[in-house]
């Protein structure tokens, strides 16, 4: 946990640190990428991964008609033999596009990547949905692409880039549709934040009434059989009831108040505020259905970036709301953060790659499948 905590706090700093600052910058942002994206028996996924990679076999992504992975599981697998260098290389590369990702919408982004550390940013390179990930990278990548660059054909180039990710992961094609409502975005800032938090709770309310959820999720989505529907559903009728429920709708509640703030911070201010709805719209429904709870991940990122733009505003008004918005905001992330490496044997205890990869002998397998398991509760704290 105290690792954790450590690189928690680091992002904040180098946020802060200037460009006279670039060695000590540079030095802790390689650090960052270490920790981050070369755990070692933390996570559950990599345990499949592995013995695909080793044994170059990608049936189960094939099967899925998820083809992309597998020429690119093939295509590193002919020339990189140990699956922990290889899993950190695509690690490295998401944490990449998501900073390249950051950069286009708020200056703030180490700061962004540490709120990221109590949602998101933890279960996708420490427990590493290896094939979702990858997709996500290329969404990444493509949105970076498309609005960093004001030019025809790049931004073409940037939308093939993104259809690509479909063939990483099947749930990038939602991930894909919901990302081009973006043009809707100008028209969704005129939309009253009453409005907007109304349709949050009737969203939260028919997700946690079973008869009414199931019923209409599965006329919206026929192709699930009954059985698979069923698991998907009603076993998760307690997960919309929860803390994480009352931490968004208390951060939907400030990120309305601070409308404009997140508008006007930036370029694109009115796609934050966008994407950041659209994340709040969305959690009911990904809440009660694990499965799609990934589709949201991509959106998450918006709602990180503007609650970062709240912790760096300055109000001339309204100081006691301002300071009372940002303590709750510090406090809840740091608080979820806690309860994760308390709760997850996935997450703690910590232990790193990088040594067993120079040195190229790695640990039993056997050894390293239950480690975190039998030790998380003697070692949470590391």
């Amino acid at each position: 946990m105290i690792y954790y905590f450590i690189f928690f706090g680091l992002c904040f700093f180098i946020n802060k640190l200037t460009k006279h600052n670039k060695v000590v910058r540079t030095i802790l942002i390689i650090a960052l990428f270490a920790f981050l994206c070369f755990g070692y028996m933390t996570g559950s996924d990599w345990r499949a991964y592995e013995m695909d990679y080793m044994s170059k076999s990608f049936d189960r992504a094939a099967i899925l008609g998820e083809v992309g992975f597998v020429h690119v599981s093939k295509f590193f697998s002919s020339f990189i033999s140990d699956f922990w260098l290889y899993a950190g290389l695509m690690k490295c590369i998401y944490l990449l596009s998501l900073i390249l990702l950051i950069r286009v919408f708020t200056k703030n982004v180490y700061a962004t990547i540490a709120i990221s550390f109590s949602n998101s940013l933890l279960f996708m390179l420490i427990d590493c949905p290896m094939r979702f990930m990858m997709a996500l990278s290329i969404v990444f990548f493509g949105v970076y692409l498309f609005f960093r660059y004001d030019k025809k054909t790049v931004r073409i180039l940037a939308i093939l880039i993104v259809l690509m990710s479909i063939y990483m992961h099947k749930v990038s094609v939602v991930v894909v549709f919901l990302l081009s409502l973006g043009f809707l975005s100008t028209k969704a800032t005129k939309v009253k934040p009453t409005a907007v938090f109304a349709l949050f709770l009737i969203m939260l309310v028919l997700a946690g009434n079973s008869g009414v959820f199931d019923y209409l999720f599965a006329s919206v989505v026929p192709i699930l059989d009954a059985d698979r529907f069923d698991s998907y559903t009603g076993a998760e009728l307690s997960s919309i009831y929860t803390f994480g429920t009352l931490k968004y709708i208390i951060y939907l509640l400030i990120i309305l108040f601070y409308k404009d703030v997140i508008i006007n911070s930036s370029k694109y201010g009115h796609l934050v505020y966008f994407y950041t709805i659209l994340f709040y719209i969305l959690y009911p429904i990904t809440a009660r259905v694990p499965t799609l709870f990934r589709i949201n991940i991509a959106y998450g990122i918006f709602a990180d970036i503007s609650l970062v733009c709240i912790l760096y505003s300055h109000l001339k008004f309204h100081k006691y709301i301002s300071f009372a918005s940002k303590a709750v905001i510090l406090l809840s992330v740091i608080y979820v953060l806690f309860q994760n490496c308390r709760d997850n044997y996935k997450i703690t205890p910590y232990s790193n790659s990088i040594q067993y990869i120079i040195s190229g002998e790695h640990l039993p397998y056997t050894y390293r499948d239950t480690y975190n398991e039998l030790h998380h509760d003697d070692e949470f704290l590391y």
